[in-house]
């Protein structure tokens, strides 16, 4: 992670790193209980918006994606090969939304913010032990 971080001043840049790591979560909750292929398509849009927004180099952003991607269009071309073209379209569309919005928040998050992010949310659990 420590050489994923790209520098700049945008509205992304400045964001907490808490509350990016939130709505990643809340976002990655919403896309995992649909099928709806008109908002995951309108999540992937949106994460594609943000890469321009954060003004992250494309190399860099194709470079994260390369192997995971990867990866999920093999196991999407499976689904499509064996007749379920939905399937296929619902992983590539969720996954690809939620690689692309993780490599965006990573892209535009310091290292050092996000330890510290992740800290004060897992605070709470302290009281369990944790």
């Amino acid at each position: 992670m420590i050489g994923l971080y790209q520098s700049g001043e945008t509205p992304l840049h400045r964001l907490p790193a808490g509350a990016k790591l939130i709505g990643l979560a809340a976002v990655a909750a919403v896309l995992s209980a649909t099928r709806d292929i008109t908002l995951l398509s309108a999540a992937l849009a949106a994460a594609v918006a943000l890469v321009g927004l954060g003004r992250l180099d494309l190399r860099q952003v194709i470079r994260q994606l390369a192997m995971p991607f990867g990866l999920i269009a093999i196991v999407a071309a499976g689904h499509a090969l064996f007749g379920d073209a939905e399937a296929a379209a619902v992983l590539l569309l969720r996954f690809g939304a939620l690689l692309l919005l993780a490599v965006v928040v990573t892209a535009t998050t310091r290292l050092t913010a996000m330890a510290d992010a992740v800290l004060v949310l897992l605070r709470p659990l302290r009281r369990l032990g944790v």
